[in-house]
């Protein structure tokens, strides 16, 4: 927990300045990140009362044209720190090198990111480093933290206009799969309704999510029970990132 904690002070120590900040080094990590990390804040809500944090991971191969993800940690209340730390980051805690000592990383030859740009936010407020400006915005519910989060979603791209082409992917994991759908609902109202900018997710990109999450044959091949508190890409990261790979490339699993 130490090791966590101290990673995120430093992640973070100068976003609170900036809105957002390119990290290109990391203590205990020997080796220079491979892709670009941007870690910042967006505004959301009434006069942008709540600010969401975010770790944005740029694709190892083609940003130009690889998926883009937007990735939506459990709880609620965790951080996406905890699933690039110990699931599938560009680089992840090092447990044999940090027992008892300082925090140790290393880069994950598994990382998803090798595959999709990937951006992760702490959601909602209150969580990881994200906040509110007074004790009445930190109130929130399920609802509530999807639009939010759809809003962070539109803010973040017209920052980056560069990945308004990639095609849009939603995913998360725990109890991101009741707020997820809300998410994914915001994004065709705001479709439809002609929000700007204009969001490039197809109907499949959340559908084919869902049904391979609950597939039978998906979780047998992976070796993974419902109910088990499994979390694959840390258990099983050659597997989970060869179907992951195979999957967001719409080839057969």
């Amino acid at each position: 927990m130490k090791a966590v904690v101290f990673l995120l002070i430093i992640l973070c120590s100068s976003s609170t300045v900036l809105p957002q900040h390119v990290v290109e080094t990391l203590p205990g990590l020997p080796d220079k990140l491979p892709n670009k990390l941007e870690t910042g804040y967006i505004g959301v809500g009434e006069n942008e009362e709540v600010q969401l944090f975010y770790f944005f991971f740029e694709s190892e191969s083609n940003p130009e044209e690889d998926p883009f993800i937007l990735w939506l940690t459990g709880g609620p209340g965790c951080s996406g720190l905890s699933t690039i730390l110990m699931e599938m980051g560009t680089f992840v805690l090092d447990y044999e090198n940090c027992k008892g000592g300082p925090t140790a990383l290393k880069l994950n030859e598994y990382a998803w990111a090798k595959a999709a740009n990937i951006l992760f936010i702490d959601q909602p407020a209150g969580t990881g480093y994200s906040y509110a400006k007074s004790l009445e915005s930190f109130l929130t519910n399920d609802t509530l933290s999807a639009r939010q989060t759809y809003d962070f979603l539109r803010k973040w791209l017209i920052d980056h206009p560069k990945y308004l082409e990639n095609s849009l992917y939603i995913f998360g994991e725990s109890y991101a799969g009741i707020v997820l759908p809300l998410v994914v609902n915001e994004v065709y109202n705001g479709i439809e309704a002609g929000d700007k900018p204009m969001l490039n997710m197809k109907a499949d990109n959340f559908r084919l999510a869902h049904i391979w999450a609950n597939d039978k044959s998906a979780q047998n091949a992976l070796n993974v029970r419902e109910g088990g508190g499994h979390t694959n890409p840390e258990y099983r990261p050659k597997e989970s990132f060869v179907m992951f790979d195979r999957w967001i490339r719409q080839s057969a699993l």
